[in-house]
């Protein structure tokens, strides 16, 4: 008996979970958070309904309360690729270090075929990202004005 309430109880979160999905896609964010939110407090021990949260906050243009959840989850759930995949995609989208790092760890590990995916999706913007924060200058922003000023 014990069984069948533990498979009906996943299958109607399954459901539920559909429905969050459903209503962030209509735009309807507040209904999104709040039934991943009471999703995660029913199973705190898993990230899914974490990470679908934090996608709800990076689609609705809450970045950073996607990042600190992410973050969170991360610490929580050290060895989830997925975690470490939408953290990662997410600092990638807001243009943060630390994403390469995450998104190479997910793929040289290769446990978990659809965090790879996702991985891959934002790898080389990551590259590019990473290669031009090293090779910035402090004063490189100033060079336009310096052009400038010789024109005066």
């Amino acid at each position: 008996m014990t069984q069948s309430i533990e498979v009906l109880t996943l299958s109607a979160m399954q459901h539920l979970a559909e429905v969050g999905f459903l209503a962030s896609e209509m735009g309807l964010s507040d209904q999104a958070v709040t039934i991943f939110s009471g999703l995660a407090k029913i199973r705190p021990e898993q990230p899914h309904s974490g990470i679908n949260l934090a996608l709800v906050y990076a689609r609705y243009d809450k970045a950073d309360e996607a990042i600190e959840l992410l973050q969170f989850l991360q610490k929580k759930f050290p060895d989830n690729q997925m975690v470490m995949s939408v953290l990662g995609v997410c600092l990638v989208q807001q243009e943060k270090p630390g994403a390469l790092a995450l998104l190479d760890q997910v793929l040289s590990r290769q446990t978990d075929t659809d965090a790879m995916n996702v991985a891959r999706s934002c790898y080389d913007l990551a590259k590019q990202q990473q290669a031009s924060r090293e090779h910035k200058t402090p004063t490189e922003g100033l060079q336009f004005f310096r052009h400038y000023n010789h024109q005066i």
